[in-house]
């Protein structure tokens, strides 16, 4: 069966930018087909439910009408688009923008009952193959957010909230890491976009060697993959104006001191201080070795 993947994690460490380039980097790398989706949306009715969740008009909505709506959006993707999709292309590889992972952390803090969150989600569970958490401490993805806001970059209303919801957040995304271990890679979202993708990327072909429908490719990929691939990856996107990545530091800087937070390296700091908190170690370089 095919290999699915999912990116994770709160507002503002790349989840997008990831999916984005990964799922570029496989097709082109690893030329297996590769089924790129979203959540919510990926589906013309979950598209519509989407725009419905992110309409400021109808942010008052209750808890558990949030709930339904995320997770009808989910059910529709997995059975429509997913489950066929993996049955056709048995040595495919689907890269994911979020997961019921998203409903858990987010609907948690928004108010809905725990238990009936879980419930709703239980029919999800048996997938993704491995998640990668993107992880950044809660003052570092509000800095990202607002950043974004002040370059003009499209936001919803559910970014409008204060550190508490997103220290709130993280730390129901860090639960679910520690509960999912044997399926998830906890990803240091400070690094730089083309050191993630490395990461990713090697991580996702020892997965390959793995299942049965990929094990021929990926064998013969992962004797070919180095930093190198990455870097002749980027070149590339480069040379077509694409993601170059050039972050604008001083409104970074600027915004940081707005809101009063530490610096970068400090926050850092904190979040590895976190991690040996949860039992969480580093995933080293493209082979997915662990220290």
């Amino acid at each position: 069966m095919s290999v699915s993947i999912v990116l994770e994690g709160p507002e503002g460490v790349g989840k997008t930018t990831q999916s984005t380039l990964l799922a570029s980097f496989l097709e082109q790398f690893v030329k297996s087909p590769v089924l790129r989706i979203r959540e919510p949306g990926g589906t013309p009715i979950g598209e519509a439910i989407r725009n419905l969740l992110f309409t400021e008009e109808f942010s008052d909505m209750s808890p558990n009408t949030h709930l339904l709506l995320f997770t009808a959006a989910r059910n529709e993707l997995i059975t429509k688009k997913v489950r066929p999709w993996r049955s056709e292309n048995p040595n495919g590889i689907s890269v994911a923008d979020r997961s019921w992972w998203s409903s858990i952390a987010l609907q948690q803090v928004d108010g809905a009952d725990i238990s009936y969150i879980h419930n709703m989600q239980n029919p999800f569970k048996w997938y993704p193959t491995l998640t990668f958490y993107l992880d950044l401490p809660a003052e570092e993805s509000m800095i990202r957010v607002e950043t974004a806001k002040r370059l003009g970059g499209k936001r919803n209303w559910r970014d409008d909230v204060g550190i508490e919801i997103y220290c709130a957040i993280r730390t129901n995304y860090l639960s679910l890491a520690e509960s999912q271990k044997n399926r998830v890679c906890v990803i240091d979202a400070f690094k730089n976009p083309w050191d993630i993708l490395y990461e990713v990327s090697g991580q996702i072909l020892n997965i390959m060697t793995e299942d049965k429908g990929c094990r021929e490719a990926g064998i013969d990929r992962l004797k070919e993959f180095s930093l190198d691939s990455i870097t002749d990856f980027a070149r590339l996107l480069n040379e077509k104006g694409l993601y170059s990545f050039n972050e604008n530091q001083q409104l970074v800087e600027e915004v940081r001191r707005s809101l009063g937070f530490p610096s970068k390296e400090l926050l850092r700091e904190s979040m590895y201080k976190d991690w040996n908190d949860w039992g969480f170690t580093e995933l080293q370089g493209g082979r997915g070795e662990r220290i």
